[in-house]
């Protein structure tokens, strides 16, 4: 007796996006940043900051002092990367409040976030977006950044708000949060492969 059949292969589970680098902030307060240890770190530096004033409180990432910019960064050896956290507003200022894109130190940097009350993307030393937002104060928004070569998109909320090219610091794999006052808050970034 003889059987026919069909022979099945397993099919691999399609690959997605590799996490990198990711932090609940998870700390005792005022833990500076740099001392304080990320849920996920691939590469394994933890966390280097820009100005000496970022810290844990209440397990999310703030300013402990108003009107200088801090940035905390991590390196996660990738330009090319798709950043997400939530940033909770609780003031207007003429201020940054958002993520630090390919950051090269506390002066050359890429930025995505809220300036007084508008939605901008900008560096240093150009701006390529900048519009009226409005956002609500004590309102979390969800922040979603894909890096992939000389284009960049930003979200709130999962709805695009840019899509623009800018090839400053292209190549530059250090990434994370930048704030400048202390009534804004900053909590599960999560850092990815574009794919």
């Amino acid at each position: 007796m003889t059987f026919l059949g069909t022979v099945h292969r397993k099919r691999a589970a399609p690959s997605g996006p590799t996490t990198l680098f990711y932090d609940e902030f998870t700390d005792a307060d005022g833990t500076p940043l740099d001392q304080h240890t990320p849920n996920i770190d691939v590469i394994g530096g933890g966390w280097t900051r820009y100005g000496s004033h970022l810290e844990i409180d209440g397990n999310k990432c703030r300013a402990d002092t108003g009107f200088t910019t801090n940035a905390g960064v991590a390196d996660v050896q990738s330009a090319d990367i798709i950043i997400t956290a939530r940033l909770r507003h609780d003031a207007t200022s003429n201020y940054r409040r958002g993520i630090a894109i390919r950051t090269q130190n506390s002066s050359s940097f890429l930025f995505f976030g809220f300036v007084s009350t508008n939605l901008t993307l900008r560096s240093d030393s150009s701006q390529y977006f900048n519009e009226a937002y409005n956002p609500g104060n004590g309102t979390w928004y969800d922040f979603k950044i894909e890096c992939n070569g000389n284009n960049i998109k930003g979200f709130v909320d999962d709805i695009q708000e840019c899509d623009e090219t800018v090839s400053e610091y292209a190549t530059i794999t250090t990434h994370g949060v930048l704030l400048a006052r202390r009534d804004v808050y900053i909590d599960d970034i999560r850092i990815t492969t574009l794919t």
